[in-house]
């Protein structure tokens, strides 16, 4: 597993997001029930903390799985950071 330097002082001054996920999730009582919470939008997560998805300066990917950045283009003053080998692995179809 690779290393990501990172300055704390960056850190310290920048919003930083781990994936976006889905544009449109599924809101129903039996998914709270399943994860024990509430499902909220992109926006009113984002809004909980009092910020906008302008206001982030960074998105780090898991991986790029559509349930994980599908708001990314929100996001329209962030640096994007994901897995080096990950578009690699996101491009390839499968047939079955």
């Amino acid at each position: 597993m690779g290393q990501i330097p990172i300055l704390s002082d960056c850190l310290k001054k920048s919003n930083i997001l781990v994936d976006t996920g889905e544009m449109m999730p599924i809101i129903s009582d039996s998914r709270e029930k399943a994860i024990n919470g509430k499902i909220h939008t992109f926006e009113q997560g984002l809004a909980m903390w009092g910020l906008k998805p302008e206001n982030i300066d960074i998105v780090i990917h898991t991986h790029l799985h559509n349930d994980h950045c599908e708001n990314d283009y929100k996001c329209v003053n962030a640096d994007i950071i994901i897995p080096l080998h990950e578009p690699e692995y996101a491009s390839v179809k499968t047939i079955g």
